[in-house]
């Protein structure tokens, strides 16, 4: 995650097994995106009960301010990454990423920060729609 884009990366206590839609951050009620929506990797921190997010700084004009990230897997931390001691790895660069690179033999994703915001729009715009239909219909 680039460090320019990352407001903070915030500790939710007494969590689910899964990500919520939003959370509350600083006075502000900033919608989620969980990039791992088959839970292929545990988010919540079964001893603890608690699960990170990283909120995000949006592109202005694209919909919200900010926006969360759920972040999932073991070891999590951040590390100043040397440029020069990065390998250019395009080939492996993932769905959702702009790139790829492999450092210290692992290869870490470049999110493209723009999309997933758009996503996650797209999605609250989607739901949006479907709870005034719902509403509309008497449910």
């Amino acid at each position: 995650m680039p460090q320019s884009c990352l407001a903070e990366i915030v500790t939710l206590y007494n969590v689910a097994d899964t990500p919520p839609a939003t959370v509350n951050w600083r006075g502000q009620v900033v919608p989620l995106l969980d990039l791992d929506e088959r839970g292929e990797t545990r988010w919540r921190d079964v001893r603890a009960g608690t699960g990170l997010v990283a909120i995000l700084l949006g592109v202005e004009g694209h919909g919200c301010p900010y926006f969360a990230v759920a972040l999932r897997g073991q070891g999590l931390g951040l590390q100043q990454v040397p440029v020069q001691e990065m390998v250019d790895r395009p080939d492996e660069a993932l769905p959702r990423s702009l790139g790829a690179f492999r450092w210290h033999n692992v290869t870490y994703q470049v999110p493209d920060l723009l999309a997933l915001q758009d996503e996650l729009v797209g999605r609250l715009a989607a739901l949006a729609v479907d709870d005034g239909l719902s509403a509309g219909l008497g449910a």
